[in-house]
C-alpha cells in the first residue's frame, strides 16, 4: 500500500474542494484563503503524480495502465459523461426548487424517475 500517494493524492483533492466551495459560499475567488488551496492543491498533485510515477514501489495509478491510450480515453469520457450527469440532477434539483417553488421532498420526488432510470440501466447494462 502507498501511504504517501494516498495522502498526497487525497490531501490535494481536499485542497481543491475546498478552494472551490470557499470561493462560492465565505470568499470572493481572489481572496488570498482561495488563491491559497488552489496553488497547494494543484501542488500537492503534481507531486502525487510526480511520486506515483517515478518513486513508488506500489502505485495507485500504473504506469502501464495509463500508457494504453484506450483506457486513457475510456476513463476520460466517462468522467466527462459523469461530470454532465452530476451538474445536470444539480441544475434540476435547483429548477425544481426556485422555479417550480417544489420543497426538498417535492424536488427529490420529481429526481426519482431519472434516479431510477440511472440505476436500472447501469444494473442492466
Amino acid at each position: 500500500m502507498d501511504c504517501i500517494g494516498c495522502f498526497l493524492m487525497i490531501s490535494s483533492i481536499v485542497l481543491i474542494l475546498i478552494a472551490i466551495s470557499l470561493g462560492v459560499t465565505d470568499f470572493s475567488w481572489n481572496s488570498g484563503a482561495v488563491i491559497s488551496c488552489f496553488i497547494l492543491g494543484g501542488s500537492l498533485a503534481i507531486a502525487f503524480l510526480e511520486w506515483n510515477f517515478k518513486y513508488s514501489s506500489c502505485p495507485l495509478i500504473r504506469k502501464s495502465i495509463v500508457k494504453i491510450p484506450e483506457i486513457s480515453y475510456a476513463a476520460g469520457s466517462l468522467s466527462f459523461g459523469y461530470t454532465a450527469y452530476i451538474v445536470s440532477l444539480q441544475f434540476l434539483s435547483i429548477y425544481f426548487q426556485v422555479v417550480r417553488g417544489n420543497d426538498s421532498i417535492g424536488t427529490g420526488l420529481s429526481l426519482l424517475p431519472i434516479i431510477i432510470a440511472c440505476a436500472l440501466s447501469s444494473f442492466f447494462g
